[in-house]
């Protein structure tokens, strides 16, 4: 029936996989979930070393992190079931039915995606706000929205696939380093034409960053972006998009010129609670154009 994937970098998921091990077995279907630890810390590991007492869990640990493409691809090729849920560590099961939500709707020709969701409650540290902020206004999108951009809105915290697809669509090992391996991914789904269906079953996120580690995190997203980008020029992203609409009306040379003062004057506009989001679209422009 189905196969649970879960890859572990530094995050403890006993109360993820014991909350799903608890609805599967409640549902008395077929399935596995594996757990593949992709180089965590030594504390991690033993904590969530337990796992491998649960019936139909696999635990297992890889010796050096070998990065989120290569992991999921592995996963896949451990599991035996004809289709895949693929779940982040760093989630939370918030519906109870979540497990029958998906069964109800598997397709062997369909990928399916549930959605993220994040907590309404402000994070009491400031620090961790921008990425709740971020997390609430771009990624925590409804059904009808995900549905207009599948493609583009399209996340691999949280999503089914048929084996059959996944053998012919795996995740590109070439990329080593963080961000945009779910681009690319559902890029290379609408290539093969197959169709990613959005539905209303989401995973709470639980791992916030904290300002200083987001936004070195997007750096790096960002200049994995511009690697990739002209092995496949047909990326379609918020930031793209934008860089385009001011190629076509001649402003991007000025934005290039502008990104070195811009850059730091948006880092530190974003210090400010409650700063729009626009000030941090406007810090990945101007780090993207200024390299």
């Amino acid at each position: 029936m189905i196969s649970i994937l879960i890859p572990i970098y530094n995050d403890v998921i006993l109360e993820l996989v014991k909350a799903i091990h608890t609805q599967c077995m409640d549902e008395a279907i077929d399935f596995e979930i594996i757990c593949l630890d992709d180089g965590s810390s030594s504390d991690i590991r033993l904590q969530n070393a337990v796992l491998a007492d649960l019936p139909l869990v696999q635990y297992l640990e890889l010796t050096e992190n070998i990065g989120r493409s290569r992991i999921r691809n592995r996963l896949a090729d451990l599991a035996k079931f004809p289709y895949l849920l693929f779940m982040d560590g760093d989630s939370r099961v918030v519906r109870s039915n979540y497990i029958r939500r998906y069964l109800d709707i598997l397709h062997p020709d369909r990928v399916i995606y549930g959605g993220r969701v994040y907590s309404n409650q402000s994070p009491l540290e400031s620090t961790f706000r921008l990425h709740w902020r971020y997390g609430l206004q771009r990624e925590a999108l409804t059904v009808s929205a995900r549905n207009a951009h599948p493609y583009r809105t399209f996340m691999t915290n949280n999503f089914v696939v048929p084996l059959a697809i996944f053998r012919q669509v795996r995740f590109d090992e070439t990329i080593r380093r963080y961000g945009y391996e779910d681009t690319l991914y559902a890029l290379a789904l609408q290539q093969k034409g197959i169709n990613i269906v959005h539905t209303d079953n989401p995973l709470l996120h639980l791992g916030l960053e904290t300002r200083t580690v987001f936004l070195r995190k997007i750096g790096e997203a960002l200049d994995n972006l511009r690697e990739i980008l002209p092995l496949h020029p047909e990326i379609d992203t918020r930031l793209l998009m934008l860089v385009r609409r001011l190629e076509r009306s001649h402003l991007l040379p000025v934005f290039k010129m502008m990104s070195s003062i811009g850059k730091p004057i948006c880092k530190n506009l974003m210090r400010v609670e409650g700063m729009p989001l626009r000030v941090l679209d406007l810090y990945k422009l101007f780090y993207f154009l200024g390299k």
